[in-house]
């Protein structure tokens, strides 16, 4: 102490004994413990079905009823031994789907194929290394599957400038391209990517001298899942997005320039190939229709390749192609426009926001958009336009609809068309008149009669085939088929229905939508009399739909049916568009062929974008609507001894699917509708096996393992399998499919896609065929052929009217379309993969006998986000039951697409015709209100009885029979939690104990003191 300072006693305050803080932190740990404990119970039961969906179910086993050890429950077979070879030879489907789809636009002077046994060539393009294999989202795949462009060439001969590749791989990270983020427009990007001049340096400019037998430009644009192509490069710069105007190229948007335009730094490339090489191939990887008019007229460029997205092995096809060890026969399978800011969907092409409608008076923001076009879709207007001397044509046009060239040259005539039993029937005589082997595709269109009453198109696609490899000299007959009825207008104003108009019917054999082939190549069919196919008189396509052979439905049925006739059910939809000489505030004006210019479409007005009390009302909570006081309780959990996989071989309406339901538990149904993400979950009352599924339209997206991490093999886009045009390999792709997915133990497929390209802007296109609904409709029809008969489920999608991304997600944007529009446009193509494909399915007797009948392969349909006219498609009962059921005779389940939003109603969908929810049972946002009510017990029971059918049908059930007891073992992840559960409970029982018995002896202790 320091000197003249007292000292003083300092007194600390008695601290706790060091037991009695031990003790109570081991309660308080031990209290966390088991909290901890109680959350992972809790949580791993909620979540249950992301866990076995994600991570995996415990294995299924299958005890036999006696007697039924030795009967063939292999009612799907594998062509494979083992899942490499599966994938193995789906990557051989994708090489010949390759071969058979790229498409020669442009060949001067025989360019191609490049000449010499190892021809020397330089890539140019970011898209020559960083090549796009398939689009972003469901559609997307494992890139690292693909064979690289460098390769595929180096492989078939080619000698290439890797000098330039190397200079490409080394900064592809330098010059950024467009990063696409499902919707999500705040981190979207829209740059093209091409590297700019001052990449290609001294050394890169000397080594085109070394590899100068041909530049090979590649250029490409992505598209992908919740994003569109940019209608406008600038606008993007607003703040909106992820765009950052210090990136070069952006420097040089012009005013108005799209995304689907030639950028600056790709002219200047297209300019340097001109500038270094005599011959410049133009390979375009896209899926989307691009403008390529100035490469088409540029005479130094000397060839154009449209590639698309190749998927795993298509380069090797394109490297084929370029050598000419393949001829091409791929066909467009879009209009490619000049001027893509000229097509009349253009004013049209994204959805708006509507001005007075929020959280304030809706479940929030809400986005519109008018197809004012009508059907004058894609070649329904340039033909229709042309013939009607509107436009240019070689000014308007680049590329027809089905156009494609071949190192070979083709002559077709039509032999013969017979009209007789409702079906016109033309056969056509292809010969090769060329030097080289090839194939052709043979198209056949009609030009209906216009009397200005109701809108048509100059022509129609009626039909389309593929030859075989014919040689030199060498000829086949391809019939094209189609029905009478399916010529008829949809007269939406006035009849009602379809009506067949009196008068001349001229079919016509095409090279493409333009061109009638040569001489010998029409026919003239004359209707006398208008026909008019109203609920009296249906179409015999609705007659065949609902009672044709394949409909799954018994004879007693069939023959006492009354026939639902395809007529008016969107008159609400419809009254939302004026005709052009009464227009009307707040209304959609037609496109109309009387007069083009005077009807053009226009970009809405601020009174399109404000909403009606109804347009409001429809985006507010929904109150279920459908009860029905007279409805009686329908039975639950019975004991009737019946199973799912019992059902197989019986008809839609046998009555022992009543017995089958009245098994089920409330409990059951809500389990299985809103759990029907990448799956569904076992049901043991009616002993049905759990169901996995993945996407998506490339092929399997993911199956097996945990984190579904492995991957099918990655096919090529839609749109290249479309361009085949050729049925029979969508089915070998379909095929192909199914033995990965048995190889999987995958049930489901979110795919195809089937939705119409109805502008080139849509960043999905890829993932659907066409603009036309015949050639859409029918390669779909193929593939889900394929694909069924190994018993998996096609969930084709998105029904329907979903033809554009952008607003998807914002509480489902409005669709208003005519019902002409609707009809013969955006229903056709979904209508044609319902009522097309067959498949012979298996069945046991009840003596385990194996027996066999034909049945419709479409089981499964896919639902939308966005609405028609203010009515989410998922919630449409016009729609799903009216179009879908009704008019089609669909059988089988609409599923959601993925269910996260409140718009998407769980109990709107299931009362409407909605099935099932893609979606997991403890995030779905919505439920049934009153799960007692015998209206929702009744509308659960159709659901279940529509997703059983489904399942009864597939190889959900390979390998079991009626009687087998289905049990699962515990899963990894459920082992996991029980010894999480086990470790964290006994843990926390032994830590509050001990904490406990620590505070009663410090207790005892300081007593004793």
């Amino acid at each position: 102490m320091g000197k003249g300072r007292a000292e003083k006693n300092i007194v600390l305050p008695a601290s706790k004994p060091k037991g009695k803080r031990r003790g109570k932190v081991s309660v308080v740990l031990g209290g966390a413990f088991l909290v901890l404990a109680a959350l992972v119970f809790v949580g791993t039961s909620m979540f249950s079905g992301v866990l076995d969906a994600y991570v995996g179910r415990g294995q299924m086993t299958v005890s036999h009823k006696p007697g039924s050890e030795n009967w063939d429950t292999a009612y799907y077979k594998n062509d494979y031994a083992s899942g490499d070879e599966a994938t193995s030879a789906a990557r051989e489907v994708t090489r010949k789907i390759a071969e058979e789809g790229i498409t020669l636009l442009k060949n001067n002077d025989g360019t191609l194929p490049i000449k010499g046994d190892s021809p020397k060539v330089t890539l140019l393009g970011r898209r020559s290394v960083d090549t796009i294999i398939g689009g972003t989202g469901s559609g997307s795949g494992d890139a690292s599957q693909a064979t690289s462009l460098v390769d595929a060439l180096t492989n078939e001969g080619f000698q290439v400038n890797t000098t330039v590749t190397d200079m490409y791989s080394a900064n592809l990270d330098s010059v950024p391209t467009a990063n696409n983020q499902m919707d999500d427009p705040s981190k979207q990007t829209y740059y093209i990517g091409e590297f700019p001049q001052s990449y290609y340096s001294g050394e890169v400019l000397s080594s085109f001298a070394d590899y100068n037998d041909a530049a090979i430009v590649v250029l490409g644009r992505q598209g992908g899942e919740g994003v569109d192509f940019s209608t406008n490069l600038k606008s993007t710069l607003d703040g909106s997005t992820a765009m950052d105007s210090s990136i070069a190229e952006v420097a040089n948007y012009e005013d108005g320039q799209h995304q689907l335009e030639l950028s600056k730094e790709e002219i200047d490339l297209i300019q340097l190939a001109e500038s270094h090489f005599d011959k410049v191939v133009v390979v375009i990887n896209s899926a989307n229709v691009m403008e390529l008019g100035d490469l088409q007229n540029d005479p130094r460029i000397s060839a154009i390749v449209w590639m698309s997205y190749p998927g795993s092995t298509g380069t090797e096809a394109l490297a084929e192609i370029l050598k000419g060890e393949i001829n091409p026969s791929g066909h467009t399978v879009d209009t490619w426009a000049a001027d893509l800011t000229a097509d009349p969907t253009f004013p049209n092409t994204n959805s708006r926001k509507y001005s007075n409608v929020d959280k304030s008076n809706a479940l929030g923001d809400a986005y519109t958009v008018d197809y004012e076009e009508g059907i004058y879709v894609g070649y329904r207007y340039y033909e229709t336009a042309y013939a009607d001397g509107a436009i240019d044509y070689d000014s308007a046009v680049v590329y027809p609809f089905g156009y494609g060239l071949s190192y070979t040259t083709f002559d077709q005539e039509l032999k013969s068309c017979d009209v007789s039993d409702g079906k016109v029937n033309a056969t056509v005589t292809v010969t090769n008149t060329g030097d080289v082997a090839g194939r052709d595709a043979v198209q056949v269109y009609y030009s209906a009669p216009y009397d200005g009453t109701v809108e048509k198109s100059a022509v129609v696609l009626g039909g389309f085939g593929k030859t075989k490899l014919l040689e030199p000299g060498e000829s086949e007959d391809v019939t094209v088929s189609w029905n009478v009825d399916e010529m008829a207008s949809y007269d939406y104003k006035d009849a009602g229905c379809y009506v067949l108009d009196a008068g001349d019917y001229v079919i016509s054999v095409r090279k493409n939508a333009h061109e009638v082939y040569g001489e010998n190549c029409t026919y003239t069919y004359n209707v006398p009399e208008k026909v008019i196919y109203d609920s009296s008189n249906p179409r015999p396509t609705e007659i065949e739909d609902q009672t044709g052979d394949a409909v799954n439905m018994s004879e007693d049925y069939k023959s006492s049916h009354e026939v639902v006739a395809a007529t008016n059910r969107f008159d609400n939809v419809s009254s939302h568009f004026v005709d052009y000489s009464n227009p009307k505030e707040g209304k959609a004006v037609n496109l109309t062929r009387s007069n083009f210019s005077g009807s053009w479409p226009t970009s809405p007005t601020a009174a399109d974008l404000t909403a009606s009390d109804e347009v409001i009302s429809a985006f507010g909570k929904y109150t279920p609507d459908y009860y029905d006081s007279s409805d009686s309780k329908p039975t639950t959990e019975a004991s009737n001894g019946l199973s799912v996989v019992g059902m197989r071989g019986l008809t839609y309406d046998d009555p022992k699917w009543d017995e089958l339901l009245d098994q089920l538990s409330v409990k059951d149904m809500v389990a299985y509708i809103s759990g029907g993400n990448q799956g569904t979950p076992a049901i043991a009352s009616v002993n049905l096996p759990a169901s996995k599924a993945t996407d998506g339209p490339a092929g399997l997206k993911q199956y097996g393992g945990v984190g579904m991490s492995t991957t099918g093999n990655f096919n090529c886009s839609s749109t290249l399998t479309a361009a085949t045009f050729n049925v029979e390999l969508a089915q070998e792709y379909g095929v192909a499919v199914g033995n990965e997915a048995l190889a999987g133990s995958e049930n489901g497929w979110y795919a195809p896609g089937c939705n119409i390209h109805r502008s080139a802007f849509s960043g999905r296109n890829f993932e659907y065929y066409s603009e036309d609904p015949v050639l859409s409709g029918t390669i779909c029809a193929g593939t889900i052929q394929g694909a069924a008969t190994k018993g998996v489920t096609c969930y084709m999608k998105h029904f329907a009217l979903n033809d554009e991304e952008l607003h998807r997600t914002n509480n489902g944007f409005c669709v208003w379309a005519n019902e002409q529009a609707m009809r013969e446009i955006y229903l056709k193509a979904f209508q044609i993969a319902v009522e097309m494909p067959v498949v012979e399915e298996s069945y046991l007797d009840e003596q385990g006998n194996t027996q066999t009948k034909t049945i419709r392969a479409t089981t499964g349909i896919m639902s939308s986000f966005n609405r028609i006219g203010d009515t989410w498609t998922g919630g449409c009962d016009e729609l799903l039951k009216g179009v879908l059921r009704d008019e089609w005779g669909f059988e089988g389940t609409v599923i959601t697409d993925y269910n996260s939003s409140d718009f998407m109603n769980m109990e709107e969908g299931v009362s409407s015709g909605n099935d099932l929810m893609l979606a997991n049972t403890a995030t779905l946002p919505s439920k049934f209100k009153d799960q007692s009510n015998p209206s929702s017990i009744k509308a659960m029971r159709a659901a279940m009885k529509n997703c059983l059918y489904t399942q009864a049908n597939s190889n959900t059930v390979n390998e079991t029979s009626a009687g087998d007891q289905i049990v699962y073992a515990l899963s990894t992840w459920q082992i996991a939690a029980y010894v999480v559960e086990a470790v964290l409970g006994v843990s926390g029982i032994a830590l509050v104990a001990h904490g406990i018995l620590s505070r009663r002896k410090n207790k005892t202790e300081a007593k004793a003191k």
